[in-house]
């Protein structure tokens, strides 16, 4: 009988280390995909403000206007000259 208690004690601890293992995965898993969601908009906001940046002349002066898009789609920013 003792043997039995026994290894019914090692099958729960068995089984509790196992869920344990399992859930620090889960986890880990969770602040991984955090991290790479967290790159990705990083990286694809900064080039969407690369694309929205512009470069031209007014009045034969050279401007930089740097701004964003409105509902309309009317690009919406400030001009400033440029050295």
């Amino acid at each position: 009988m003792l043997d039995l208690l026994t290894h019914l004690a090692q099958d729960e601890d068995q089984l509790l280390n196992n869920i344990w293992i399992g859930l620090l995965g889960v986890e880990a898993l969770m602040v991984l995909g955090v991290a790479v969601r967290g790159l990705v908009g990083a990286v694809s906001s900064s080039r969407s403000r690369r694309r929205r940046s512009s470069v031209g002349t007014v009045s034969g002066m050279s401007v930089m206007s740097v701004g964003v898009e409105d509902d309309e789609g009317l690009f919406v920013g400030c001009a400033s000259p440029r050295a």
